[in-house]
């Protein structure tokens, strides 16, 4: 019977001999218990989808765990398992602009793992009315020395400011748009109420 790490075992040997004037021959021999071959496990922490363990002793002879450096106190390897934590989210709301989608973003506060959702629409950007370049709601003396200006060819306006300013919408800013634009200021014909 072989030795384990903690029971004695033995081994018998056994001499037979060519001549019949010997007898068979046998010994018994006493092996001692080996003792326990411990490897030490570090603990892994858990994460948010993994678990981890606590710190223990494996024993590379018989095959069993332990929870102490002596080997004297067997556990189970379940025993050692601490549970995956789970994802804990914080929340944030990501207001729309006129251009890109809101939504919520939820984030792991361990930083491994981040979604979004709850989206909302664009918020677009609000008409400008014909003739309020500066958009301050009216037409006034500042916008019509823009429109001079351009006509005058000393500071051109582009993109919105010359859509607004383009008020029969012909593609280009002259004397009519600049004239409609005063008959507005004076309430005489109205471009918008």
């Amino acid at each position: 019977m072989p030795a384990t790490c903690t029971t004695a075992g033995s081994e018998t040997y056994t001499a037979k001999f060519k001549n019949s004037l010997f007898t068979t021959q046998s010994k018994r021999i006493d092996i001692k218990a080996k003792g326990h071959t411990a490897e030490a496990v570090t603990a892994l922490d858990p994460t948010c989808t993994e678990d981890g363990h606590t710190a223990y002793w494996h024993c590379t002879g018989c095959d069993k765990y332990f929870s102490d450096a002596d080997c004297t106190t067997e556990i189970t390897l379940a025993s050692t398992v601490i549970t995956a934590l789970g994802h804990e989210y914080e929340d944030t709301i990501v207001p729309p602009t006129e251009t890109e989608q809101g939504y919520t973003l939820h984030k792991c506060k361990r930083g491994d793992d981040e979604y979004k959702d709850t989206f909302t629409d664009p918020i677009p950007k609000p008409a400008r009315k014909k003739g309020d370049i500066n958009n301050n709601g009216k037409i006034d003396a500042s916008d019509l020395l823009q429109v001079k200006s351009h006509i005058k060819r000393v500071k051109l306006l582009e993109g919105d400011d010359f859509t607004t300013a383009d008020i029969d919408g012909n593609g280009s800013i002259n004397a009519a748009d600049l004239l409609r634009m005063k008959a507005h200021m004076k309430g005489v014909t109205l471009i918008w109420e």
